[in-house]
């Protein structure tokens, strides 16, 4: 007879086994010298494999040699699917600020597109020519200045396809606005003004007391010519849009959140967007806690119906208690509000991070992945770096249809995990999201980053009428700053990890 344990060590190997490993690839910096600042994967030469196109700058305070500089390295059909070497390198001008990629010219294969705070350029090579070409695509007002002289970053997020026609257009962020580019058909080109956020009613109480007061005086004193900075500093803010098709006709529309007002720009038939929002209106006032870092809204289609909702969050309390709301808004007739009620309404103990709405179960309708925090998380981020605190990681499937329909209850899954307090200060290098299908059960598998120096994939299983979560059955071991982006679909999902020396290229099919 065999032992139990040894059966229970059998089918852990055999679930491990039948898990997919991914192929990794390492582009190395090597002896060239520098340190990555960005990294972006796209298809670059047109083959229908994505390519690694990286931003190199100084490392630190350091003088780099020939400045500041882009490497393209184009995968390959076999393994090792990067060379070391680059295919192709282009020295930055001191103005340019960022890039993208995006085919913007008659020239075969996609272009670097340069950002400087005047202009996009787009940057290419000729067949036979080793020597870049350069050619204007657009004069734009670039909003985000770098911090440092050595920084360039990518706005890959800039190219869009917004007529659904297969050819890159830009969206760049102005002050006060959107420049749409359509390189394909310039008398497309337009800018979208973005009104002023309204003040809260808090922030108009504030400005009514600051106008009691007698005078207001500003005083600028420098004690060393050695010491000067900026004198006086500007923030210009723009909410990031969002392309989704409001409306249900099958044109991408934009929307943007200004203050508390959600904004929507509908496309016409002739692939031009309306000069003014053709939907205004105010999100619902919650009466949420002092310090809300839980607040986001975002819109997407939860039923199907080819039409948009928005989905709100936010924290209040309630006996001592911290809550979450998950409310969920459906479009109604035109004169009828989108705000007066809710359609879903869905209450979680503690704070919650920004949700995700992806389809787990492969029904083609996306759930609701949430994490909550316990309430005494303020206590952990102010305390020594050797604590930690627990959250869970909650999915909720969706059971939204045309009609009706909510998030399903109880809960599909609930996974527990442990953070170091000092993790949870830079939050934004914290991952959990379910990204690929990697063991082949039909469920998409979780990838995790609870702890810095880590990446982790769990498979995801059925329980009854229930998920859960397994053990690791791939990780790797990254450097502690890195930065990590996670690119799937439904048939391979790509990792890429960039560390100051190197870029990780994680491929699961």
């Amino acid at each position: 007879m065999v032992p139990a344990r040894l059966l229970v060590l059998v089918s852990t190997l055999g679930a491990a086994a039948s898990a997919q490993q991914p192929v990794v690839s390492y582009v190395q910096l090597g002896q060239r010298i520098g340190c990555t600042r960005d990294v972006v994967l796209a298809d670059f030469d047109r083959d229908g494999r994505d390519d690694l196109i990286i931003a190199v700058g100084s490392c630190g305070d350091e003088i780099l040699p020939g400045g500041r500089r882009i490497e393209i390295h184009l995968k390959r059909k076999q393994r090792p699917y990067f060379s070391l070497t680059p295919d192709r390198v282009l020295a930055l001008v001191p103005d340019v600020i960022a890039f993208a990629v995006a085919d913007v010219h008659p020239n075969p294969g996609a272009e670097i597109v340069l950002f400087s705070a005047t202009r996009a350029v787009a940057v290419f090579w000729e067949k036979g020519r080793k020597e870049p070409r350069y050619a204007a695509v657009a004069r734009t007002t670039l909003l985000f200045q770098p911090a440092s002289p050595r920084d360039v970053f990518e706005i890959q997020e800039c190219v869009q396809d917004l007529d659904g026609d297969g050819k890159d257009e830009l969206v760049v962020p102005e002050p006060g606005g959107y420049r749409l580019v359509f390189p394909w058909n310039k008398d497309r080109n337009s800018v979208i003004e973005l009104p002023p956020a309204r003040a809260t009613a808090r922030e108009r109480a504030a400005s009514r007391f600051l106008g009691q007061r007698e005078s207001l005086k500003i005083g600028i004193t420098t004690t060393s010519s050695r010491s000067r900075g900026n004198l006086i500093d500007v923030h210009d803010i723009l909410p990031p849009p969002r392309f989704i098709d409001w409306d249900g006709d099958g044109d991408r529309d934009l929307c943007a959140l200004s203050g508390q007002q959600l904004l929507v720009w509908l496309q016409g038939a002739d692939g031009k967007f309306s000069a003014k929002p053709a939907f205004a209106e105010d999100l619902p006032r919650q009466r949420g806690t002092i310090v809300d870092f839980t607040f986001s809204a975002q819109a997407g289609d939860l039923d199907g119906d080819k039409r948009a909702e928005v989905l709100i969050v936010y924290s209040h309390s309630q006996d001592n208690e911290v809550q979450s709301t998950v409310e969920v808004y459906r479009q109604h007739g035109d004169d009828e509000p989108m705000f007066d009620k809710p359609a879903e309404k869905l209450r979680l103990q503690g704070f919650c991070n920004e949700p995700r709405l992806q389809d787990v179960d492969g029904d083609n309708k996306p759930d609701l992945v949430i994490g909550t925090l316990r309430p005494d998380v303020l206590d952990a981020l102010t305390s020594g770096g050797g604590k930690t605190f627990e959250g869970q990681i909650n999915l909720f499937r969706s059971r939204f249809t045309a009609t009706g329909g909510r998030f399903q209850r109880p809960v599909a899954l609930v996974h527990k995990v442990t953070v170091p307090a000092r993790n949870l200060r830079e939050r934004r290098s914290l991952l959990a999201s379910f990204f690929f299908d990697v063991d082949r059960n039909g469920l998409r598998d979780l990838l995790m980053r609870m702890h810095f120096e880590r990446l982790e994939v769990l498979p995801t299983s059925t329980r009854g009428r229930r998920f859960e979560v397994g053990d690791p059955i791939w990780n790797l071991s990254i450097n502690p700053g890195a930065k990590v982006r996670v690119f799937s679909d439904d048939k391979h999902a790509v990792i890429v990890v960039r560390e100051p020396r190197q870029v990780i290229h994680v491929e699961f099919r």
